[in-house]
C-alpha cells in the first residue's frame, strides 16, 4: 500500500513540475500517466516491486473487485500484475500502454471489460481496412492489436488478450474456469482430441472441393499422429457431411465432448455461423440463440474461429464469440476476427499456429498467438519443415485472392483482424512424449507387440487406427437422387462409420517403466495403421504414435 501511495505521489510530482516548465508537448503523456493514479491497491501490490511488473492489467473499476482472486492467482504461478483503469479514448490507452512498458518489463496485457464507451468498457482502436474492403468489408476494422505495437513496425511486441465480461459475476465464473483448466482435475482425454467443422466456401464445387482437400491436408498432415482428428464438412456430397438435418447437433457434440481446439472454417457473420446448403433447404450451425448449448462435459476447448465478424467485438450486441465465451461450460478462449477475414492469410495464421503449438514452446496462449502472428507476415525459413506447405497456400491463396497484388498486405491486415477473447496467460500444457514401438509377430500378422517406457504411474490407452488418409469403407456416391427426405438416417450413418477409424483399443493400468503388451488385430484390419498411446494420471498426460503396416 506504501510502494503505491508513493508512487501517486512521484506521478503528481512529476506532472506538476512539467506543466510549470511550460512543456506542451508532454501535456498530454503526462495527462496519460494520470490514469495509473487509479491502482487497484486492494489487489496486494504494496508487497511487490512495481518495477517488476510483467503484466499490465487494464481494468474498469466495475470489475476490480472481482479480479482480486485472478490477481492473486497468476501471483502465485510468479507473474506480477499492474492494475489500471482505462482512460477515455483508445489513443490515451495505447500511449498509457507503450509508458508503461518503458518502465517495466511488460509481456502481457490484459483488457477486461466489452470494447466501448463509458466508464464500464475498455476502448478499441479503428484502422482502415486495405484489402478486404474488395471482399465486402467494412471500411474500419475495430482492433485492439495497435496497443502491443510498441514501436510501429505492425509486429505485436506484447501479448494481448480481451477477457469481454458485461459482469463482474461473468469474470468471476472466468477466473473459476481459468483455474479449473490449468489444475487438470478430472478426465484429461480431451486434451489430445481436435475437431474442425467446416462449412462450404460457396465459389462453385470444384473449387470448394478443391479448398475442403487443401483444409483436410493441410491440417492433418501438421497435426502429429499421436492426436486424434475428426473433420465434420458442410457440403452435403461429402462424405464427411451429417446428415444436414443435425449438422448443427453434430458440430455441438464435438465441442460438447471435450477437446483441446474446436475449429471452424467457413464464413461466418456478426451474431452466427454459415448455413448449410442443400436442394432440401438450408440449415444453421450456430448462431447467438442457441450458443447456450456448447455445454463441454469434460475440459474446455480452445475455440478457433476461421471466418468473417464472428469477432465483432465492437458491436453493439454481442457478437457471436462474446457470446460463446460467457458460457458456463463453453470454451476456455478463442480465436477469432473482427470483420471479413481471408483464406490464405488465415491458412498461414493456423499453420504458424500449429507449428508453435506441437513444436514451439512458447508457455501461454498469447505468447503462443503473439508468435504465430509475428511469423504469419514474414517468409519461412527455407530450411524448415513446412516451407513446402507455406509454398502451397501463398499459390492458392493467389489464385483466390481478388487483389493478388495485395498479398503481403493482407497478411498484415490480418495482425489487426484476429485477436484472443481470454486470458493472454492462459498456460499452454504440453504432454510429456511417450517413445511408441510396435512390431508385427512373426507367423502371426493379426498381432503386434507394442512397448514404450512409461514416465509416471497411470492409466494408458492403447489404440490401433487407420491413417487420417484413409477411409474404413468405401464411401456412398452422393447424388440428388438420393437427397430425399429419408436420407436422413443413411447419411449420418455413412458420416459416423467415416468419422471412426478405430481398429481396437486396450485400457490398462501401469506403473512407471517399460512396458509391454500384446494387442489382437481384426482380420479386416491390414495396410497402413497407427498406433496411439495417451498416458494420464494427476502428473499430467503423455502422448506417443507409431506407423504400421499390416501386410
Amino acid at each position: 500500500m506504501l510502494r503505491v501511495q508513493q508512487r501517486i505521489i512521484r506521478l503528481k510530482n512529476a506532472h506538476a513540475g512539467i506543466e510549470v516548465g511550460g512543456l506542451r508537448s508532454q501535456r498530454r503523456r503526462i495527462s496519460i500517466w494520470l490514469w495509473t493514479l487509479i491502482v487497484a491497491v486492494g489487489f496486494g501490490l504494496g508487497a511487490q516491486d512495481l518495477s517488476a511488473s510483467d503484466t499490465l492489467v487494464v481494468c474498469p473499476p466495475k470489475f476490480q473487485d472481482a479480479l482480486v482472486e485472478w490477481v492473486q492467482y497468476r501471483e502465485g504461478q510468479g507473474h506480477h500484475s499492474m492494475v489500471v483503469t482505462p482512460p477515455t479514448t483508445a489513443d490515451e490507452l495505447k500511449e498509457l500502454i507503450k509508458a508503461e512498458s518503458q518502465r517495466h518489463p511488460l509481456k502481457h496485457v490484459l483488457l477486461v471489460g466489452d470494447a466501448g464507451p463509458g466508464p464500464d468498457f475498455v476502448p478499441t482502436n479503428y484502422r482502415p481496412g486495405v484489402v478486404n474492403i474488395h471482399f465486402g468489408s467494412d471500411p474500419e476494422i475495430a482492433c485492439d492489436h495497435p496497443y502491443v505495437d510498441l514501436d510501429g513496425s505492425g509486429l505485436p511486441d506484447l501479448a494481448i488478450g480481451r477477457l469481454t465480461v458485461d459482469t463482474p459475476e461473468e469474470l468471476t465464473s472466468m477466473i473459476t474456469r481459468i483455474k479449473n483448466y490449468e489444475r487438470q482435475v478430472g478426465a484429461q482425454d480431451w486434451r489430445r482430441r481436435i475437431n474442425a467443422i467446416a462449412g462450404v466456401g460457396g465459389f462453385d464445387p470444384v473449387i470448394d472441393r478443391v479448398l475442403e482437400q487443401a483444409t483436410r491436408r493441410l491440417i492433418q498432415s501438421h497435426i502429429p499422429d499421436a492426436y486424434p482428428f475428426s473433420m465434420t464438412f458442410g457440403s452435403w456430397s461429402s462424405p464427411f457431411c451429417p446428415a444436414p438435418e443435425r449438422f448443427s447437433e453434430t458440430a455441438k457434440d464435438k465441442f460438447n465432448e471435450g477437446c483441446l481446439f474446436w475449429v471452424y472454417i467457413g464464413h461466418g457473420h456478426r451474431h452466427g455461423l454459415d448455413r448449410v446448403l442443400t436442394p432440401q433447404g438450408r440449415y444453421e450451425i450456430a448462431t447467438n440463440h442457441t450458443v447456450e448449448d456448447f455445454r463441454a462435459a469434460s475440459g474446455s476447448p480452445i475455440a478457433l474461429l476461421l471466418c468473417c465478424y464472428a469477432g465483432a467485438l465492437d458491436d453493439p450486441r454481442d457478437c457471436f464469440a462474446e457470446e460463446m465465451l460467457r458460457q458456463p461450460q463453453g470454451p476456455i478462449a478463442i480465436l477469432c476476427g473482427t470483420r471479413v477475414t481471408m483464406p490464405y492469410a488465415m491458412s498461414l495464421l493456423s499453420l504458424e499456429m500449429m507449428q508453435e503449438l506441437f513444436h514451439g514452446d512458447a508457455e501461454t496462449l498469447g505468447e503462443l498467438f503473439r508468435r504465430a502472428k509475428c511469423r504469419m507476415v514474414q517468409p519461412a525459413p527455407a530450411s524448415s519443415t513446412y516451407a513446402e506447405t507455406r509454398k502451397e497456400i501463398e499459390e492458392l491463396g493467389a489464385l483466390l485472392s481478388p487483389r493478388p497484388d495485395l498479398i503481403q498486405e493482407e497478411l498484415n491486415e490480418h495482425l489487426l483482424l484476429y485477436h484472443l477473447l481470454g486470458d493472454p496467460l492462459l498456460k499452454v500444457i504440453r504432454p510429456y512424449q511417450l517413445n511408441v514401438r510396435s512390431q508385427v509377430v512373426q507367423n502371426r500378422p493379426r498381432e503386434l507387440v507394442v512397448t514404450c517406457d512409461v514416465e509416471f504411474d497411470g492409466e494408458l490407452t492403447l489404440e490401433v487406427c487407420y491413417p487420417r488418409n484413409r477411409f474404413r469403407e468405401r464411401p456412398i456416391f452422393r447424388d440428388e437422387s438420393r437427397l430425399t427426405r429419408d436420407a436422413n438416417e443413411w447419411m449420418h450413418a455413412d458420416y459416423l462409420r467415416h468419422q471412426n477409424l478405430m481398429c481396437t483399443q486396450l485400457v490398462t493400468t501401469v506403473q512407471a517403466g517399460p512396458f509391454r503388451t500384446t494387442v489382437e488385430l481384426p482380420e479386416a484390419a491390414r495396410g497402413e495403421l497407427t498406433v496411439r498411446a495417451f498416458l494420464t494420471s494427476r502428473s499430467g498426460h503423455a502422448i506417443g504414435a507409431e506407423a504400421v503396416v499390416i501386410e
